[in-house]
């Protein structure tokens, strides 16, 4: 009988690629965040109300989706709702400024 290592070899080499990869893509994405705020025209309130249109204090992902093609980005509705799930702390299906504050700053102080 084989060893158990072996039998599971290349889901281990898969998942530690992987791991990798979202490494990799989290520290682009905090380093994207740190640029943006170092910006003197970056600011949050302004970002916020670009897609919090209605003025209701929060963003839907049909709201994000208006946003980011308002600004020339093409976002799914896939890609929309997966950016309010994994922002939306409350899990309310929606993202309040709180909560839109986190896409945007600095979260990790290990970069």
């Amino acid at each position: 009988m084989k060893k158990p290592i072996n039998i599971w070899k290349t889901q281990l080499v898969t998942l530690s690629n992987a791991l990798e990869t979202i490494l990799k893509f989290d520290r682009e994405l905090e380093f994207a965040r740190i640029d943006l705020c170092l910006r003197d025209d970056f600011n949050l309130a302004v970002a916020f109300w670009i897609f919090d249109k209605n003025s209701v204090g929060w963003i839907s992902y049909l709201d994000l989706k208006e946003g980011f093609h308002d600004l020339g980005i093409l976002a799914s509705d896939v890609q929309c709702k997966l950016i309010v799930k994994q922002y939306d702390l409350d899990f309310n299906g929606k993202l309040t400024f709180e909560e839109f504050n986190t896409i945007f700053t600095p979260q990790k102080e290990e970069y």
